[in-house]
């Protein structure tokens, strides 16, 4: 199990955050998430998905050349810690 979590987040990594597809989050997240780079708003009108997708965009935005590394990876059970670059 750990080594295919692994290898999910890599997909993540690889398909949303290198290649900027946003519409790809919707295949890895289902809601509740915390999305990255913003505290929980429980009052917003956007699912966390969306409210995900607008941090990633802002992302984006301000780094339009970004692209992630994962220098290690670390999985126990269905929890895995990836090491980015």
């Amino acid at each position: 199990m750990s080594e295919a979590n692994k290898a999910t987040v890599r997909r993540l990594v690889e398909e949303v955050q290198n290649r900027h597809d946003l519409a790809r989050m919707d295949a890895f997240f289902t809601p509740p998430i915390h999305p990255p780079l913003e505290a929980p708003d429980l009052s917003s009108e956007h699912n966390t998905v969306e409210r995900a997708k607008i941090a990633f965009r802002e992302m984006f935005t301000a780094f339009p050349d970004l692209h992630v590394t994962i220098q290690d990876q670390l999985a126990e059970g269905d929890k895995v810690v990836a090491h980015v670059q």
